[in-house]
């Protein structure tokens, strides 16, 4: 289980939010807590392969994200429900194997 929940327990800047990662087989999950303090229709959310990128915290901060593993940006859905930020990426699998031929000199 730890090593498919991991966050970051202890922050370092009081701007930032705390999270967890989920990490399934085919979906990376991040769910962030949002604080009162924060308007939660100010936050805009970006995801490109390895890092989730979350503005609109206070002060213009913005907090950064790494994945633990590439994910689809273009297919990701992020939901905000009773003070928690969720958003769901499907991984990016590794792919099937493909038969090559061997060419013989």
């Amino acid at each position: 289980i730890n090593q498919a929940i991991s966050g970051n327990d202890i922050l370092s800047k009081p701007s930032e939010l705390r999270y967890e990662t989920f990490d399934t087989h085919k979906f990376l999950v991040v769910k962030c807590h949002v604080p009162m303090r924060i308007h939660p229709e100010n936050l805009w959310v970006q995801v490109n392969r390895t890092h989730i990128k979350i503005n609109g915290l206070p002060k213009e901060h913005v907090q950064i994200i790494q994945l633990p593993a590439p994910v689809q940006p273009s297919q990701s859905i992020a939901t905000y429900k009773q003070s928690s930020l969720q958003i769901k990426m499907p991984k990016l699998s590794s792919g099937r194997y493909h038969d090559v031929q061997i060419r013989f000199l």
